[in-house]
């Protein structure tokens, strides 16, 4: 009888350790659309941004989208780039290669869906004023 109690005794103790370790080496299973830790960031622009150049990101990342919910009067980029000096950018790269994209004055309100890599930075440069309400997301 006591031979059967310690065989149990070691039979649970077993079972247990081995669902306590499964549970510690069970991969990460993502949440949604997204990994944790590759979530997107966003920022908004307002129609008070007038001439602002603003540095998103510094590093590499990916462009989600653009979603664009008021009046745009005035054109963006969003550049692979750190800053828009040419003699400062990372290779002096030409300005045909850091444009991810150009948001035009007249774009409808909507989302713009991008998923495209940077590998410098995320750079907003706004080339006049009057940026309607817009929201930029990133990773």
């Amino acid at each position: 009888m006591k031979t059967t109690y310690v065989i149990v005794v070691i039979a649970v103790i077993a079972i247990v350790g081995a669902l306590i370790g499964y549970n510690i080496n069970k991969p990460e299973v993502p949440v949604g659309s997204t990994v944790q830790g590759n979530d997107y960031n966003a920022t908004t622009t307002t129609v008070a941004i007038q001439f602002v150049d603003i540095l998103l990101k510094g590093g590499y990342g990916a462009l989600g989208s653009v979603i664009v919910t008021g009046a745009n009067t005035t054109w963006f980029q969003l550049l692979n780039a750190t800053t828009t000096d040419v003699n400062k950018r990372t290779g002096n790269k030409a300005t045909s290669t850091i444009v991810l994209s150009t948001i035009p004055a007249s774009l409808a309100a909507g989302t713009y869906v991008y998923d495209v890599s940077f590998t410098d930075g995320l750079y907003l440069d706004v080339l006049a004023a009057g940026v309607g309400t817009t929201t930029i997301t990133w990773r």
